[in-house]
């Protein structure tokens, strides 16, 4: 084959596209970008518009606005339903968790009686950091006294 056709077989694109982004991709680009800024700027004015024009609207026709504040209120009535449905399920799992919990440890306490706990005692040798009684700390708060602070001579 000739190595011509082969060479033409392996690009991407076309010559005739590559000629032209060569030529006009930078004016490609700019207009490209240009349209996105005139959009960032031209969208808030272009919105109040719109809402002017809607508002216009249900000035000229009260029907619609009161069909309108009519179908919001049906839709926040529809949203309170739905959360003090939510609510009572919460609070109906809640209390069957609840039920659940004490009928469990009614359990335990049955299976194994009612001294669960009542054989155990400390000894002295048992050592409990979190307890904060115990008799065989040493430390013990410095005395505080008035040449502390730089008083007494010094």
């Amino acid at each position: 084959m000739d190595p011509l056709v082969e060479e033409q077989e392996t690009t991407m694109f076309n010559p005739i596209t590559l000629s032209f982004l060569s030529s006009y991709g930078w004016y490609i680009v700019g207009a490209s970008a240009l349209i996105m800024y005139a959009t960032t700027k031209l969208r808030p004015r272009l919105d109040k518009w719109r809402e002017s024009q809607e508002d216009a609207k249900y000035h000229k026709d009260s029907d619609l606005g009161a069909a309108r504040r009519r179908a919001e209120q049906e839709a926040r009535e529809k949203q309170q339903r739905a959360l003090e449905e939510a609510s009572r399920r919460a609070a109906e799992e809640k209390t069957l968790r609840e039920e659940r919990k004490r009928a469990e440890a009614l359990e335990r306490l049955q299976k194994y009686g009612s001294d669960l706990g009542a054989g155990r005692t400390l000894r002295d040798d048992d050592f409990l950091p979190l307890s904060g009684g115990a008799s065989t700390s040493s430390y013990r708060a410095p005395k505080r006294s008035a040449c502390s602070r730089g008083g007494c001579g010094r």
